[in-house]
């Protein structure tokens, strides 16, 4: 008998050597997959850079005509004097493209100023009795001068001028009775072999 106990000890033994770990072990468990973290928006800092990035954000509401989304935009006085019902009023009588965003004149972390140009064409109702020679339009290539206000921790938009004003309320971008352009005058200054 003996004989026959040690192989089926061995057996056993073999058997549970095999089995136990198993009985042992508790299932292993995938780590739990981490929520993913939204990215956390770096603040927007005051520099010129910004400041053209949101008047193009601003001008592309504009031109498709999402008054609502650009109203946004407005500095805080602004919303204060004008509510958004008083601002939508008449928008659809405008339409406007192809706005280019100029040279920042000053961009001072509290006050900025950007010369740009845009398409302007009038919508009103009473345009259609407006009668034009053949070839020509009512739409206008105008220039103007936005005064923005770092407020709220973005830039914010306070108004538009065109040049005679802007320029009657900044005299210091004047330059020997010429407004100071320095797009032109760098495009001068190369004509002129500087």
């Amino acid at each position: 008998m003996k004989s026959l106990q040690l192989p089926s000890a061995i057996a056993l033994l073999a058997g549970a050597t095999f089995f136990l770990p198993g009985c042992d072990v508790k299932p292993t468990q995938a780590a739990p997959t981490p929520a993913p973290v939204a990215a956390v928006p770096a603040k927007p800092e005051a520099t010129p850079e910004r400041l053209l990035e949101r008047a193009n954000e601003r001008w592309q509401k504009i031109v498709k005509a999402d008054w609502i989304q650009a109203y946004d935009y407005l500095s805080p006085e602004q919303k204060r004097q004008m509510p958004i019902s008083q601002y939508l009023q008449n928008k659809q009588n405008h339409r406007y493209e192809n706005p280019k965003l100029g040279e920042v004149l000053r961009c001072d972390g509290t006050d900025a100023f950007l010369r740009m140009t845009v398409l302007w064409t009038p919508q009103h109702p009473k345009v259609k009795e407006v009668k034009l020679e053949p070839g020509q339009t009512l739409t206008q290539d105008v220039e103007m001068y936005e005064s923005w206000r770092w407020a709220e921790g973005d830039w914010t938009y306070v108004r538009a001028q065109r040049p005679d004003e802007f320029f009657q309320d900044h005299p210091e971008f004047l330059r020997g009775g010429e407004a100071k352009e320095p797009a032109k005058t760098a495009e001068r200054e190369a004509a002129a072999g500087k």
